[in-house]
């Protein structure tokens, strides 16, 4: 991980927006009535194909963004699991 620490909870900070934007995106899409893909009969109702790439891709391109400055750690059980282990830093731990 390189950068301040502003700089890492930044990078946290856009990184689970991303996260959120198409996950949770791909879930409206596939399921809220009138939208694109529940409508379109040639994409099956969006459904599960829909949702896993959203958050598939939701994960990868923060990652492959901000990993480097960060650790990307995204999921909070992830940082209190390192924070437990000692390879985090408590103090650090809410901001994360």
């Amino acid at each position: 991980m390189t950068g301040s620490w502003e700089a890492r909870y930044a990078a946290e900070f856009f990184g689970t927006l991303i996260l959120v934007l198409l996950g949770n995106g791909a879930v409206a899409n596939a399921f809220l009535k009138s939208t694109t893909g529940n409508d379109d009969p040639g994409l099956a109702n969006g459904g599960w194909l829909l949702v896993a790439s959203g958050y598939g891709l939701g994960v990868m391109l923060p990652a492959m963004m901000f990993g480097s400055i960060s650790g990307n750690h995204l999921n909070p059980a992830i940082t209190i699991g390192q924070a437990t282990l000692g390879l985090f830093p408590w103090s650090h731990v809410a901001q994360y």
